[in-house]
Order: structure tokens, then sequence, then C-alpha cells
């Protein structure tokens, strides 16, 4: 049995080198995960906290806490190979416990309206709708 371990990423040159390894392996998600098509990988820089969920040394899925000047930004993506094994879960509660260790009071999220399956996890963690748009939901979280 092989095991999972989250591995905290820093904008440094292995860091980046892993970021841009695991975006290699999402070419179908990159649709709902458009993150890092208007910005720098460098932009991590500014998170709080960038984790890589990997297993034996292969990244899995992604996941990220953003702060803007209002709110902290939840982003998270798995590998396409890697979809519907409960590593979106993972990562997901992972960043909700981090969350909780800085007395972060709100979590928020946007998803495309098509991402049913991102939706159906989000809704079984708790997250609820506060808004919509014709093409994407967003949703909280108090941690």
């Amino acid at each position: 049995m092989h095991k999972v371990q989250f591995v905290k990423i820093q904008a440094d040159s292995h860091g980046l080198l892993l970021l841009k390894q695991f975006l290699n392996t999402i070419p179908e998600g990159e649709k709902y995960f458009g993150y890092f098509k208007k910005r720098s990988l460098s932009v991590i820089e500014n998170h709080i906290v960038c984790f890589l969920l990997c297993k034996d040394s292969l990244p899995l899925a992604y996941g990220h806490l953003d702060p803007d000047a209002e709110n902290v930004w939840l982003g998270v993506a798995v590998a396409d190979a890697a979809t519907g094994q409960g590593y979106g879960r993972m990562m997901v509660t992972a960043l909700i416990e981090y969350a909780k260790t800085l007395n972060i009071t709100r979590i928020i999220l946007s998803v495309s309206k098509t991402n049913s399956a991102a939706i159906s996890l989000y809704e079984s963690i708790g997250f609820t709708c506060f808004n919509e748009e014709p093409t994407i939901r967003y949703y909280n979280i108090v941690p």
C-alpha cells in the first residue's frame, strides 16, 4: 500500500517545478481550474498556504488558500487520472483544518455550475452557496 502525503510548496524553484509538474496532469481539469491561466506560477508567494497531495512523489491534487482584501479563497484541483478517488476531499479538508489553526473565520470559493462533482463535494463538506452568476456559483464555509 502506497501512502499519500501533503507537501507544502513555496514559490522557490523546487516548489514551482512541482506545481508545473502537477499542472501538466490536468489537461481535462483545466476547463474547471483556470486559476493559473491568467497568473504566473509565482503568485503562490502571496498565498497563505499551497499544498500538493502526492503518492510515490507523483502529485495527485493541488490546493491553496489565497487572501484578498476581504476574503480567503480556496482553490483546489485534482489530476485527471486521480479524480473520483477522494483526493479532492482530502485536500479541501486539509485546507479547512489549516485555516482553523490560523483562526480564519470564512473561506470562499467559486465553481463552474457545470462542475457537478465539485459542487457535490463542497456541499457534502458543508459549504453553502451564497451567490450565483450565469455560469459560476460562489460558496463559503466557516471553518
